[in-house]
């Protein structure tokens, strides 16, 4: 949660924004407001470093970490013919030939499909179950289909996918040199250094032969996906966004406003941010089978006559016979593809990759290359704002336990291309975001820049004056001030890469005394929980760091010294990293939150699978007795 200090921050640029962006505002609301400001500030002793202008720090190589990020064996997935295919207008046929394939005849077999549609939010149901026998046409994006042979054995079960423009009853307009396509590739837990390191073709396509714009300083405002994923959606914190009563986000009002066409694909069924920004249902939403697949009655499968069956292999990677990044990029493709010169609005977002194997991320280099490559090669690219991103980096693996994977972890991919025509003219969205790329950013700016796709809000604006409180989202078109600090940009002291490091010695007492004040936290909060967690206790201290904290030439020397501490627990060997900060009187205070930089498994099995915000944290630090 956002301290109150913070809050009134927020509130307090929120409000200003709102009767004049340009940093000019009443004389009495000013003075009034500044006043509320100023005396939080001097009561906040806590965040006063978080008022400096950021000065990045820089992140030590080692050869050693890439050891970390080779895959150790091939991987891949089951590779099967499907027994039956959608064609480009939308009729489901019979592949006789992979039919023939696994040894048998078509009159050995009966083929049946049945549409799949959302049953809620979280569930799926079979409608209009029908014997294929012909091509037939599907009025619907998905089916399950299940093959049997005459004395009613299962030799096939899979879904199909196919984008079908009649499920619009919208009114859709053309897309224009102005009213751009906007359409979002997202990759959880990937950071720069990740990309740069697993996407090689991918990020050079896109950075060099395309120009798109690296966006090297942005930084995640939350621990998660949700939080980060909400801010770039809706402007909002995660608290704000629950809280609204507002209706639809401005986003998505303008989606409708404008007539674009919205699609969405994504694979991992717990994925919330459509549901808590109070979005309905996408017009092409690939959750429908991604929900699907993940109950019982759903199997994926493939048998031939001699009984040789193959079976999904990995269902975190995998999706029937294709792995689940190849299903999310293809679903959006087809939706930029059907839709033609028809304005889109497509978000692609994938989870499983690199979620918790960071270094299966290289997986997704070809595809996300290819998928670049077509759309450019196609001129999809021509009225098309392109955003390849990430809400954080590796929050724990392999990675996490190298220095360089913790120090990046709060800073994810961002990347943004647009067309040629737009920068031509607009000089100062090119000279603006060629400066932002060092600049401190956040997913709130990433929502300012999509809003100003939407409508169309390209010309130049004035720079913000040394004196404004500048506001917490700014549009990446304009310039990024380098005053600005983690306190304006609302990110929390322990997401903040604005600080220096020097390494201490882990035997030193006040780092001991740290981690067995972290391992207390833990507990007490384990304590208020309802689960059955076991008490834990410290094993050792891994490594550990004095912060520095960047200062002022007109500021004191702070009075308070903080350690970055990562540690290891019993029982369950879990891996955390926390700060402590220690004031003059000697006082520990936990600054942020405490992270688990090692995988849990399954060890928080009795905390409950769904993502209710109250108990979501508390998986990382459960060992469930």
């Amino acid at each position: 949660m956002e301290s109150f200090v913070g809050y009134i921050h927020i509130r307090y640029a929120n409000l200003k924004r709102y009767f004049d962006t340009e940093c000019s505002v009443k004389k009495l609301l000013l003075i009034f407001l500044s006043s509320c400001v100023l005396w939080y500030y001097i009561g906040a002793r806590g965040r006063k470093d978080l008022r400096e202008p950021c000065q990045f720090q820089k992140v030590p190589f080692s050869s050693s970490v890439m050891e970390t990020l080779k895959l150790e064996k091939e991987v891949k997935c089951n590779v099967w013919n499907s027994f039956v295919y959608f064609d480009n207008t939308g009729h489901l046929h019979l592949n006789h030939s992979a039919i023939f394939a696994a040894g048998f005849n078509q009159s050995q077999i009966t083929c049946e499909y049945a549409i799949v549609l959302m049953d809620g939010f979280h569930g799926s149901k079979l409608v209009d179950k029908t014997i294929l026998t012909k091509p037939t046409y599907v009025p619907n994006d998905f089916v399950y289909v299940v093959c049997k042979t005459l004395n009613r054995k299962t030799v096939y079960a899979n879904f199909h996918y196919n984008v079908n423009t009649e499920i619009n009853k919208r009114e859709l307009l053309p897309d224009t040199q102005d009213q751009l396509n906007i359409v979002l590739l997202g990759i959880d837990s990937t950071s720069r250094f990740l990309a740069e390191k697993q996407l090689p073709k991918t990020l050079d396509f896109f950075e060099n032969t395309l120009e798109a714009y690296p966006l090297k300083g942005y930084t995640r405002i939350g621990d998660n996906t949700l939080p980060n994923i909400i801010a770039a959606l809706t402007g909002k914190t995660l608290v704000e966004s629950v809280l609204s009563t507002s209706g639809y986000p401005s986003l998505y009002k303008e989606i409708l406003k404008r007539k674009y066409i919205d699609c969405f694909s994504e694979d991992w069924a717990p994925f919330l941010p459509p549901h808590l920004v109070k979005y309905p249902n996408y017009t092409h939403y690939l959750r429908s089978i991604v929900v699907a697949s993940k109950q019982s009655e759903f199997k994926m499968f493939q048998q031939t006559f001699n009984n040789n069956t193959f079976e999904m292999q990995d269902e975190k990677l995998c999706f029937g016979n294709n792995f689940k990044h190849n299903i999310v990029l293809d679903y959006g493709k087809q939706c930029i593809e059907k839709y033609k010169n028809k304005r889109k609005y497509v978000f692609m977002w994938v989870t499983e990759l690199a979620h918790h194997h960071p270094e299966y991320l290289s997986l997704g280099d070809n595809d996300a290359h290819s998928l670049l490559k077509w759309m450019h090669t196609s001129g999809k690219l021509t009225n098309t704002a392109f955003v390849l991103f990430s809400d954080h980096g590796s929050r724990y693996g392999t990675l996490t336990e190298h220095e360089i994977g913790r120090m990046t972890k709060n800073l994810p991919l961002l990347s943004l291309y647009l067309p040629p025509h737009l920068k031509s003219r607009y000089p100062h969205i090119h000279r603006n975001l060629k400066y932002n790329a060092a600049q401190l950013t956040t997913p709130f700016d990433l929502h300012e820049t999509l809003l100003d796709i939407f409508t169309q809000n390209f010309k130049e604006q004035i720079d913000f004056t040394d004196n404004c409180v500048l506001p917490r989202g700014i549009s990446l078109f304009r310039k990024i001030p380098s005053r600005r600090s983690c306190y304006d940009a609302s990110i929390v002291e322990n997401y903040c890469p604005c600080y220096s490091y020097q390494p201490i010695n882990v035997e030193d007492k006040v780092v001991q005394k740290s981690a067995i004040f972290i391992v207390s936290k833990i507990n007490e909060m384990l304590s208020k929980s309802p689960f059955s967690c076991k008490t834990l206790g410290l094993i050792k201290v891994v490594s550990a760091k004095i912060q520095r904290i960047p200062q002022n030439s007109n500021t004191n020397q702070r009075s308070s010294v903080r350690y970055v501490v990562v540690f290891k627990t019993f029982p369950g060997y879990g891996m955390f990293e926390a700060s402590v900060e220690y004031s003059h009187s000697n006082e520990a205070k936990l600054i942020g939150n405490i992270d688990r930089i090692n995988s849990y498994g399954n060890q928080s099995r009795c905390v409950s699978e769904q993502l209710d915000i109250a108990y979501t944290s508390l998986r990382q630090y459960c060992y469930c007795a």
